[in-house]
């Protein structure tokens, strides 16, 4: 792990759902007991104690981990953090996983190496009311 990149505390909890909320038209919002609940999968950088970054390692399946919730404050934006959240996130994933985004941010993730499903593949979602 980069010596910038941590493991998130409990403690930062409420710092995280703060930065992921600040921005609901690209993250789904994640409420603070949720976010205590999966501490375990967040990382993050901080500058001077807070947290400016943050994103999450979901391990699903020997085949399949996910890269989500990865937002820079907007303040930090440009100096390469999420970059290095994404790069030391996929070193979590074993050499068969396959990671994957779920991203409105395509040009970003295509640069670190993502590409889109196979066309056989996709993702397919059912809002259940």
């Amino acid at each position: 792990m980069s010596s910038l990149v941590e493991k998130a505390k409990l403690e930062d909890a409420s710092a995280i759902a703060e930065l992921i909320n600040s921005n609901p038209e690209h993250l789904l919002p994640r409420d603070l007991d949720e976010i205590r609940q999966y501490i375990d999968n967040f990382y993050c950088i901080r500058d001077n104690g807070k947290v400016v970054a943050v994103a999450a390692f979901e391990d699903y399946s020997p085949r399949i981990a996910e890269i989500r919730s990865l937002i820079v404050d907007a303040e930090h934006q440009g100096k390469g953090y999420g970059k290095l959240l994404v790069e030391e996130l996929i070193k979590l994933a074993t050499k068969d996983q396959e990671v994957f985004v779920v991203t409105s941010s395509v040009k970003f993730f295509t640069g670190l190496g993502f590409q889109h499903a196979l066309k056989e593949r996709e993702i397919l979602f059912l809002r259940n009311k």
